[in-house]
């Protein structure tokens, strides 16, 4: 089990991806344990967040891993290793959870070909973010403005966020009084 400080900064992460809050993806890489502590100040240049942002964008259209380049990706990634030296990293505990999404997410394509694990986690998302008051309320505020949440006169509700928001909450409650049900 991932410790809770994780869990949230996980959930963050997600969240900065998802509204394309890029400032915030060089912290979140830190403190998730994909760049070494000594290497921090590199990659805010590196190109790791751009890739990393596409690679998210191509996954949550659906399709899985087939819906995206992998040998780009990688040749992306060997090209940034050569540049910037090794800058990135697998945590050990990410390669667990990237084994058990493509499991899942292989069952899931079986019977859709647009499925997407990703998409399939927002109602958990949702819950961590409408009803953690542990440290949510920063990840709520990017998932809801996007980048430009800090600046109180030019940020604007992203509306379908809201909706997805509030759709994934509804399904993650329809889903938990089912499973309280048997």
């Amino acid at each position: 089990r991932l410790p809770p400080e994780l869990q949230l900064t996980l959930i963050e992460h997600m969240a900065h991806l998802t509204s394309a809050d890029y400032e915030e993806i060089p912290r979140d890489l830190l403190l998730l344990g994909f760049i070494p502590p000594n290497r921090a100040d590199a990659i805010k240049d590196s190109g790791v967040v751009e890739l990393l942002a596409d690679i998210y964008s191509q996954w949550t259209a659906g399709g899985g891993a087939a819906a995206i380049n992998v040998n780009q990706v990688i040749n992306n990634l060997q090209d940034l290793t050569a540049e910037k030296g090794n800058i990135f990293q697998i945590p050990p505990y990410f390669a667990y959870i990237a084994k058990s999404f493509s499991v899942l997410e292989g069952i899931g394509l079986s019977n859709d070909p647009k499925y997407s694990i990703i998409n399939e986690c927002l109602p958990y998302v949702s819950n961590r973010l409408l009803t953690d008051k542990a440290r949510m309320g920063p990840a709520l505020s990017t998932f809801i403005f996007g980048p430009n949440k800090n600046n109180l006169e030019t940020r604007i509700v992203e509306y379908d966020r809201v909706e997805q928001l509030v759709t994934g909450f509804g399904s993650f409650s329809t889903s938990a009084s089912g499973a309280l049900l048997g």
